[in-house]
């Protein structure tokens, strides 16, 4: 990791963050042309995303063909990862925590992941482990890129570190690998897509969360740039309303003109209450030159 790098170094160093592949990447690295206004072209980047939704960007995962070899290859990450790059580096001997963590983990991507939560379960099931010794795996899990901590934003950055977090995972693929739990479950695998997406290009992610919430805002310099929700389908006229309100406090509250909705689907443009709002297809927006 880079920390261990300068440290063995003792000189200069310039670190580069390589991550699995982004959408955009994925469609260039299997030879796709990209035309998001071409009816056919747009049927295939459809089946390319579904096909990313599920199997993720790992470069080595799309030279098979075998979907059962592929989910091997990559439980087989998730176990290097679990026990080389955890277990070994930080000497963690208490496996069976560590296991229960992860897994709780996983089973709450796209949602609130509290430590205090964590330790209470683990007592009342008999387990012996200190709450700071939580603290530590969740610093260890993002250290090598396991999971990510996305922590409501808050302006002051040492309250920050005592808020609520949300979890996401570094790649789709390993997620689906590690538990069949999302499988079916399309709108959590477009949000942590979209989380993936975004952290790619550098973006500081947060959350809001007031009497209503956002999925995502994005700060360049301490300032709130843009918002978004995330939700995989709006033919239900209650989930729209959900995401435009969360928008709208949200835009309000930082100044905002304009919130983005990021669909599988569907494209609109509507206008409440002076705040312009974009329902975009994630794919397209992601292809067409966002940054």
């Amino acid at each position: 990791m880079s920390k261990e790098i300068a440290t063995a170094l003792r000189g200069r160093t310039v670190t580069y963050e390589i991550f699995p592949l982004s959408f955009k990447e994925f469609i260039q690295f299997i030879g796709t042309e990209i035309d998001l206004y071409h009816s056919q072209s747009k049927a295939l980047l459809f089946s390319h995303l579904e096909r990313f939704l599920i199997e993720g960007g790992f470069p080595e995962i799309l030279n098979y063909d075998d979907s059962a070899f592929k989910t091997k290859v990559l439980q087989e990450y998730f176990d290097v990862m679990l026990y080389r790059d955890l277990v070994e580096r930080y000497a963690i001997t208490n496996l069976s925590v560590l296991k229960y963590f992860t897994r709780r983990m996983i089973e709450s991507i796209g949602s609130s992941f509290s430590i205090n939560k964590m330790y209470n379960e683990l007592k009342s099931q008999g387990f012996k482990i200190g709450k700071n010794s939580l603290y530590d795996y969740l610093e260890y899990v993002n250290a090598i890129y396991l999971f990510f901590t996305v922590r409501k934003y808050i302006p002051s950055v040492i309250k920050q570190e005592f808020t609520e977090k949300k979890i996401y995972m570094i790649d789709n693929g390993l997620l689906n690998a590690a538990t069949f739990k999302y499988s079916h479950d399309h709108g959590k695998l477009l949000e942590n897509f979209v989380y993936g997406e975004f952290i790619k290009r550098g973006f500081d992610v947060f959350f809001h969360r007031d009497k209503k919430e956002c999925d995502f805002i994005l700060i360049d310099k301490s300032v709130v740039q843009s918002a978004f929700q995330v939700c995989y389908s709006l033919a239900d006229k209650a989930t729209l309303q959900r995401e435009v309100a969360g928008l709208q406090e949200v835009c309000k509250r930082f100044n905002l003109k304009e919130g983005i909705i990021l669909t599988y689907s569907e494209e609109d443009e509507i206008k409440v209450d002076n705040l312009n709002i974009s329902i975009i297809p994630a794919y397209k927006y992601f292809l067409s030159g966002f940054r």
